[in-house]
């Protein structure tokens, strides 16, 4: 009985952990990457909008 209970404790415990961290791993980042695609599309838009406005200002002074 003594061999019994500390040997399936041990051996679930050990199994049960490795289990549970790659789970947990996989969606973790499936998550992230899928927050980090949606970013870029917004990055391009904004410098091309950036970089039109620029020369717009600077030639509203020199009129001035």
């Amino acid at each position: 009985m003594d061999l019994g209970e500390p040997q399936p404790s041990p051996e679930l415990m050990i199994s049960a952990p490795p289990v549970t961290v790659p789970f947990e791993s996989d969606p973790g980042i499936f998550v992230e990457d899928s927050t980090a695609t949606p970013p870029p599309p917004e990055s391009p838009d904004l410098d091309r909008l950036r970089s039109v406005p620029p020369p717009q200002e600077p030639s509203d002074m020199g009129v001035e």
